[in-house]
Formats: structure tokens, C-alpha cells, sequence
């Protein structure tokens, strides 16, 4: 899991990075409109960020995203080789020698 933790309080959190089935969009995808949005917040209101306190923020989020018990698909949908080729097919120019 992303979040690995026995309480909000240590800071041994996001040790790894997983991309697995959900993770993308209901947590680093929301993670970072949380982190984006409170910059944007400080910025209007011309106060310096507290990435403390922005981080303490974060943890808790964390801590309830995984005790949601949210499940997500342990299966991929759609055609898995379709999707690779189309991706080489689009990316493969771009990191070409």
C-alpha cells in the first residue's frame, strides 16, 4: 500500500509508489489536487505554505483513505495487448535514440 503506517503520526508514509487497479485515480491523482489546491489557497490568501502542517494534513488523509475499505478490480478489463501496442506505438518515437 502507499500509505504504511501504525498511526497519523510517523513519518513513514508513502514509501513506494504502486500503480495498481484505483490507486492512480482515488489516491495520487486526489493526493496531489489536495496539494495543488492548498498552494493555490495560501497563494490567494499571500501566506507562506506550511508543509508541516500540510503534511500532518496529508497523513490523516491517508490514514482514512485506507481504512475506507474501498475495494477495486483485481482483474484488467479490455484488451491488455491492444492497450501495449497502441501505448509503443504512441510513446516509442519519443524515447527512440
Amino acid at each position: 500500500m502507499p500509505a504504511y503506517s501504525c498511526d497519523r503520526k510517523t513519518g513513514c508514509h508513502d514509501y513506494s509508489c504502486r500503480q495498481w487497479a484505483g490507486l492512480l485515480s482515488s489516491f495520487y491523482k486526489q493526493r496531489w489536487i489536495y496539494y495543488f489546491d492548498y498552494l493555490r489557497d495560501c497563494m490567494a490568501k499571500h501566506k507562506k505554505p506550511d508543509q508541516q502542517a500540510f503534511e500532518q494534513t496529508i497523513r490523516d488523509w491517508e490514514w482514512n483513505w485506507v481504512n475506507s475499505r474501498t475495494s477495486f478490480p483485481d482483474q484488467p478489463h479490455g484488451n491488455t495487448m491492444q492497450q501495449v501496442q497502441l501505448l509503443y506505438r504512441r510513446y516509442r518515437p519519443l524515447v527512440a535514440d
